[in-house]
């Protein structure tokens, strides 16, 4: 029979083991991911079967910015869009948030946005990537590197610790003359903290110290009987 120290750390490693194992990517809401739904109706025209708007875009606030809105472009400026999209936002020169919810603590976030170069390679430098109170998580670079008339999934991520407060914000920005964004996904990946994994080590040990105690072999160690 197992003594009673045993059989506690052998619960610790299967609730540890069962902890580590749940964990999964959640999708995190975003309103409006995929700029379809129109703030503004798409009034101005930029040649046959393309036009956009300069206002507001549904779910995202945007600040600084000399024109920014909803765009449906032709062939002329793009010959690929996102997945599944006709409808993406243009940046002239400032920064569109919105805010996600509140912060998860010991939780992986992993942003992806879709970032395009026009044909006419109306290049400037983009920034995108999760904010919270003085806390900001950003890369910078240049559409220029992207194939003109096509627009590149880029992600930044980043792990909280166990102690955090406030909200996430999402944001996407440009030095100008313009960025072109669209598809934009958030999701968050729950984080063992170091005492279950330190539980988890405690337990696999004393699995180990049981096996060796009754003598339990390994699988080539084992012959067959007839």
């Amino acid at each position: 029979m197992l003594s009673k120290p045993l059989v506690i750390i052998c619960v610790l490693a299967l609730i540890s083991l069962f902890a580590v194992s749940s964990a999964k990517a959640d999708s995190v809401p975003i309103v409006n991911a995929n700029f379809s739904q129109l703030g503004a109706p798409l009034t101005l025209s930029c040649g046959t079967g393309c036009a956009y708007n300069d206002g507001p875009i549904t779910g995202w606030a945007y600040s600084g910015a000399a024109e920014a809105g909803s765009w449906q472009p032709n062939s002329s400026f793009y010959t690929s869009l996102p997945p599944a999209e006709t409808t993406i936002a243009y940046i002239n020169g400032g920064k569109l948030t919105q805010d996600v919810g509140a912060l998860l603590a010991n939780t992986t976030y992993a942003l992806t946005v879709y970032v395009g170069n026009r044909l006419d390679n109306l290049t400037t430098d983009y920034s995108f990537g999760l904010a919270t109170g003085p806390l900001v998580d950003a890369t910078w670079s240049n559409n220029g590197l992207i194939t003109p008339g096509t627009f590149q999934a880029e992600t930044i991520s980043f792990t909280t610790g166990s102690n955090v407060t406030g909200d996430l914000t999402i944001f996407l920005a440009d030095a100008g003359p313009q960025a072109d964004f669209g598809n934009v996904s958030l999701n968050a990946v729950s984080t063992p903290e170091p005492s279950l994994l330190l539980m988890l080590g405690i337990g696999l040990i004393g699995l180990l110290f049981v096996g060796k105690r009754f003598g339990l072999k390994r699988p080539e160690q084992l012959t067959a009987t007839n």
